[in-house]
């Protein structure tokens, strides 16, 4: 005696692609045949399943269905890049079950509507993954600048408190740093360049050598500190780009993460009546907890 047939089985269950999704940049090109897929390209095999276009009213009705505030604090809380990506992997696993109509609630206009959205933010993500990538290099270019500058700030800061040097001007330095272009950040490097400078130009060259620090540290400690200033620039503006690029993409991203959700919620549902539909999972959309049932008030004491 065989199996009993699951419910809604007239159609074949599908079967999902095994090469793995990965969050390629569009500026990285694509992956070799046969290995990961990248976004690009997953969303142009979606975008042939789902060929059928979304309607301006279909669209507005669709998007009707949470505001844009909320879509944008929603969006806040998650990653653009993973929810995006999550999304795409979810409905090329599931493409041909929404495309056949076997999970109820959740069809393939809705699907369109969702790669759409996907389609839509990937020049964005791929301008995002360039910045973050541009000041990843820059603050490592600053760690590194710091490391190799390290012995000049220490050997000067010595000689200059072992000579008592620059109290009487101190002041005018902080004013002539503080006035200076710059990251505030870099203002002690720059007082102890100024300091040094000074002190190497005024004390003979064999007393300043004696003392343990060497004409060629002031010269790395004085460019340093101008290299330092125009790194944190550049690493503020980076930031800064990054930080505009994720509010642009936060409502986006928040009604794909609505619409990820939505499809998990869909999909357990309908594969509770076919089990033979693909099982998948994300942890953006995990399966919601049962809610706790209240005990039964014990029963009144009799008198």
């Amino acid at each position: 005696m065989g199996d009993p047939k699951p419910k809604n089985s007239r159609h074949p269950a599908p079967v999902a692609d095994p090469r793995p999704v990965t969050t390629a940049r569009a500026d990285e090109g694509a992956p070799a045949q046969g290995g990961a897929v990248s976004l690009e390209q997953i969303v142009a095999e979606l975008l042939v399943l789902f060929a059928a276009e979304v309607t301006a009213e279909e669209r507005a009705w669709l998007l009707g269905r949470v505001s844009d505030d909320v879509a944008h604090k929603m969006g806040g809380q998650v990653g653009a890049a993973q929810v995006v990506a999550e999304a795409l992997r979810a409905l090329r696993a599931l493409g041909w079950c929404i495309a056949r109509k076997q999970i109820a609630g959740y069809g393939p206009r809705r699907a369109r509507f969702t790669v759409d959205l996907a389609r839509a933010a990937l020049p964005q993500l791929a301008q995002l993954a360039a910045s973050d990538r541009a000041a990843a290099e820059i603050a490592d270019a600053l760690r590194k600048l710091g490391d190799a500058v390290a012995p000049a700030q220490r050997d000067a800061g010595a000689v200059l408190g072992a000579f008592r040097v620059g109290k009487q001007t101190s002041a005018a330095d902080k004013a002539a740093v503080k006035a200076a272009p710059g990251a505030p950040a870099s203002r002690g490097m720059k007082l102890l360049a100024r300091k040094a400078e000074r002190v190497r130009d005024a004390m003979p060259a064999s007393l300043l050598e004696d003392s343990g620090l060497a004409g060629d540290e002031v010269d790395a400690l004085v460019s340093g500190s101008a290299e330092v200033d125009a790194l944190r620039d550049r690493l503020t503006h980076e930031r800064q780009r990054g930080q505009a690029l994720r509010h642009e993409l936060a409502a986006t991203a928040g009604r794909v993460h609505r619409e990820l959700k939505a499809l998990m919620a869909t999909h357990r549902k309908a594969r509770k009546g076919d089990p033979r539909l693909p099982d998948f999972t994300t942890a953006l959309a995990p399966k919601a907890k049962p809610r706790k049932r209240k005990a039964p008030a014990p029963a009144p004491t009799p008198a």
